[in-house]
């Protein structure tokens, strides 16, 4: 037991150094950028930067829409904007416009007026993780639509289904009776529309956000922004819908009066309590998400640091890593899938057992 936990920590050691390694080797001719790698996957852009084909970047261009105080409203694509900044950070467009920020990177819209930089008002243009919502969106509704074609066309005795549509319907029952069902007994059928939505759409994104390639590898549960919205819904839903009974205990809960007067420490728990949950949901979700591919891009990237080490050394090191690498990737890769069910499973369950708590009844005497 003493061996294995030396083992680990090493390997925890060498891990927290790869940054370090990275960054030195990334500064020199040939060398691997981890950071800009992480950063450049995680992050939202302007473009959808696929890959690199003989030394030429292979970049999916989308629209830009912006409004300016000074200018109007304007729509240009990506393309017209420099793909690598200047000495100033800024990515040169047309009419006066600049990306500020690095390649592969959103950044933000500015507008040369008067010789400084103003950025501009509005911004809704088509980016990566806009993109990759609207595909993942679509992928939805044709798998859902397929299921509910199969049903309206068959009736409650007729013999269950197969292949895709059968996986279908496992999931919707496997949700529907274990999670939503236990949490909200009764009122099951009136919020199931909208707990199943959460969990298909979290679960297939999460998938989605594993394929390497597109119309895969967008990290949209990974973009804070996705699960706060997420998170907004279910607060709405259970604050909206909270029965007398909920917002009493909230305010005017049952306990020792000294607690609700004059200082009113228990009211104000219960409220804070109330921003608290939604909170947990959205940061649970993204920094689990946005961790799992962080990892699975580092363990890739070791055998690009170890061989950009440069050497004898370098190439021991890359030898040696790159078995190690490889199956360390598999592995997370499988995780990686279990976890996209376990936090679609999860914040389902939660907003679940959110909204029964906000359908408390009154006690009877």
């Amino acid at each position: 037991m003493r061996k294995t936990k030396r083992i680990l920590l090493y390997v925890a050691m060498f891990l927290m150094a790869l940054p370090a390694f990275a960054g030195e080797t990334g500064k020199e001719e040939g060398g691997v950028d981890l950071k800009e790698i992480l950063f450049s996957h995680v992050q939202d852009a302007y473009q959808w930067h696929v890959t690199d084909i003989g030394g030429h970047p292979l970049i999916i261009h989308l629209p830009m829409i912006f409004y300016s105080s000074e200018s109007g409203c304007h729509v240009y694509c990506s393309s017209q904007f420099a793909h690598e900044p200047d000495a100033d950070g800024l990515r040169k467009g047309p009419d006066g416009f600049y990306i500020q920020g690095a390649a592969d990177e959103k950044g933000r819209i500015v507008e040369m007026v008067g010789g400084e930089l103003k950025p501009v008002c509005f911004d809704i243009s088509i980016t990566k993780t806009v993109l990759v919502l609207f595909i993942n969106a679509i992928l939805l509704v044709v798998c859902i639509l397929a299921a509910a074609r199969w049903c309206k066309r068959h009736k409650a005795d007729d013999p269950a289904p197969k292949g895709f549509v059968g996986l279908i319907h496992m999931f919707v029952m496997s949700v529907y009776n274990d999670m939503i069902k236990p949490s909200l007994g009764d009122e099951a059928p009136k919020y199931a529309p909208y707990l199943l939505t959460c969990f298909f759409f979290i679960f297939l994104t999460n998938l989605m956000g594993v394929v390497p390639f597109p119309p895969g590898g967008g990290n949209l549960t990974g973009n804070i922004t996705c699960t706060m919205f997420l998170a907004l819904c279910t607060f709405l839903i259970v604050n909206v819908t909270g029965t007398k009974a909920y917002w009493k205990e909230i305010f005017w809960g049952d306990v020792p009066l000294w607690l609700k007067c004059p200082v009113p420490l228990m009211p104000f728990i219960e409220f804070f309590g109330i921003f608290t949950k939604p909170i947990a949901l959205m940061i649970r979700l993204f920094a689990n998400m946005l961790a799992g591919h962080v990892i699975a891009i580092s363990l890739t990237c070791i055998i690009f640091v170890m061989f950009a080490l440069g050497g004898t050394m370098g190439k021991v090191l890359g030898g040696v890593m790159t078995p190690v690498s490889v199956f360390l990737s598999i592995f997370m890769m499988l995780l990686e899938v279990l976890v996209c069910y376990i936090q679609a499973m999860v914040f389902t369950m939660l907003s679940a057992v959110f909204i029964s708590m906000a359908h408390v009844k009154e006690h009877e005497a």
